[in-house]
């Protein structure tokens, strides 16, 4: 699970418990929790935004379609939402953390990284196969080339290393939103409050 966690502190736990009073036990469980919700499936869509197109390109959505969110309710002081990639699902995407907070990507079980030019890739910048699927291939100064007729095209750049800067989507969406999150809670409970009176 890769993500983002929100919590808060005594001073609007206590701001929240204030609202519920009078409500009681199994409907104040009730409104915590679906606020909560409420607020994690806000979050959950502007994270979306920035693997959709803000920050990250989309290619083929699925760090997009791995994105959910989910609320850790210990008792009525004890509650979180975290929002990321698998938190709904466990299956996190495996390339979700290291567009966060970047790194190197080295070869594990090749002796070289296949980077693909425009031509290895779809128009959505998908791969349309990988290097050795490719015929009528060969290698030169670290480029994998295909001949195509009398045309010799360029398909892979073979790379030691590829250092992927970090893009801190994540925490640009807490940054930008999280400060609405708390509101979100409070306009929720109140709502659920005058439904059940």
């Amino acid at each position: 699970m890769v993500g983002v966690e929100i919590k808060f502190d005594a001073s609007k736990i206590k701001k929240i418990q204030t609202a519920l009073d009078g409500v009681g036990l199994k409907k104040k469980s009730d409104a915590l929790s679906q606020s909560f919700r409420v607020a994690g499936i806000f979050l959950e869509a502007r994270l979306k935004e920035k693997v959709g197109g803000d920050i990250l390109n989309v290619r083929s959505g699925v760090l997009r379609n791995s994105i959910g969110s989910k609320v850790f309710f210990k008792s009525a002081k004890d509650i979180s939402v975290v929002v990321g990639s698998g938190v709904r699902s466990g299956a996190r995407t495996k390339y979700a953390n290291i567009h966060e907070v970047g790194g190197t990507i080295v070869p594990v079980n090749k002796q070289w990284l296949t980077i693909p030019f425009p031509a290895a890739l779809t128009s959505a910048g998908v791969l349309r196969a990988s290097a050795r699927q490719w015929e009528n291939t060969f290698i030169a100064k670290h480029i994998i080339f295909q001949k195509r007729g009398k045309t010799i095209v360029p398909l892979f750049a073979l790379k030691k290393s590829v250092k992927i800067p970090a893009r801190r989507y994540m925490n640009k969406t807490l940054t930008e939103h999280g400060g609405k999150v708390f509101g979100i809670i409070m306009d929720s409970i109140k709502k659920q409050i005058a439904k059940a009176v």
